[in-house]
């Protein structure tokens, strides 16, 4: 990573791998870049070598904003032990931009586009949009609220079987999806606070170039209430959560009260208990209920040295199934 002054700044990051399947294999690896590492390694037929690469661009003129811009590409074979890379053969390209709109509107936006099969070795070809923005607006000092909107889309498109490198011109599967929300607080003092958000998704099937008329409708609500004394060794809240999805003919829904205390005993002793009843419907009937009461604690007994305790209880209750189910933990951790 490299500031080029004050307005430009980079960033990248470069793989190689050579992941051998069987190291076993009695056949040597005679040619390819991976061959100059043989005196490291034992190389065979099992054995391939790729890439990954990561670059970032970031430019900040001042007061307009801040832009950047992004590519990734990991390269077919790619197999690493270090991290996690569940795909390959694919790459994308990020755009963002962060700035402030009409001085007190603070606006984030970004936009993504992949694609997948760059060497035409697979019978898929995939490509995905992902765009999202928010904007921010403190409506007072008290008050400040947030509108966030993302889109999401991916289409499958197969490849001819006769010729690999031909694109069948219609989408073989595909989903679009469209997310809005919503996110407020109100300072009601220095100890108390509501706060409520508001998510709302659609989500279609794309099949042979047609959107399905089976829409999944997703929403969640929360409302949540808190108060922390400044002078008073307590802190708690209450809140509740709504949750639904609809589709086709289904449609799930709860509600979820809860409830949460912290109280502080001393300066190196606190614990904090959490009570909540998630209720369960479908197509209005009741499902059942899922109760946890969850009990947790830290104990400083020096700078470097800390106990901690955490009990969970759950209670199911439901025409077809019932359980309880009980965790604990104790752990001490020493900082050298």
């Amino acid at each position: 990573r490299k500031d080029l002054g004050r307005v430009i700044s980079l960033e990248g990051e470069y793989a190689y791998s050579i992941f051998t399947g069987e190291k076993n294999f009695p056949e040597r690896l005679s040619s390819g870049i991976a061959k100059i590492f043989d005196l490291a390694m034992n190389l065979n037929s099992t054995s391939a070598a790729s890439s990954a690469y990561n670059f970032n661009i970031k430019f900040n003129p001042g007061s307009v904003g801040t832009f950047t811009l992004g590519h990734e590409r990991v390269n077919p074979d790619f197999v690493s032990l270090g991290t996690f890379q569940f795909q390959n053969d694919f790459e994308n390209f990020t755009f963002g931009y962060t700035g402030r709109l009409l001085k007190k509107i603070s606006l984030f936006s970004r936009i993504g586009l992949e694609r997948n099969n760059l060497d035409a070795a697979e019978r898929e070809n995939r490509n995905r949009f992902v765009g999202q923005a928010q904007l921010s607006y403190p409506i007072n000092k008290q008050w400040t609220t947030s509108l966030t909107y993302s889109n999401f889309k991916q289409t499958t498109r197969l490849t001819d079987a006769t010729n690999i490198n031909e694109v069948v011109d219609s989408i073989f599967l595909g989903s679009s999806s469209n997310q809005f929300g919503l996110n407020t607080r109100y300072l009601i003092n220095e100890t108390h606070s509501i706060s409520g958000t508001i998510s709302f998704q659609l989500a279609n099937t794309i099949s042979n170039d047609i959107i399905t008329a089976r829409t999944t409708k997703v929403l969640n609500m929360m409302v949540n209430y808190l108060i922390s004394p400044k002078d008073l060794p307590y802190s708690g809240g209450v809140s509740l959560m709504y949750n639904s999805l609809a589709s086709a003919d289904i449609k799930s829904s709860s509600i979820t009260p809860a409830a949460r205390l912290k109280y502080t005993l001393s300066d190196q002793w606190n614990a904090s208990l959490i009570v909540m009843n998630n209720l369960g419907f479908i197509n209005s009937n009741n499902s059942g209920n899922l109760f946890r009461i969850g009990f947790s604690s830290s104990y400083s007994v020096s700078e470097k040295q800390r106990i901690s305790l955490r009990l969970m209880s759950i209670q199911r209750n439901g025409d077809l199934r019932r359980f309880s189910e009980f965790n604990g933990f104790l752990g001490w951790n020493m900082r050298i």
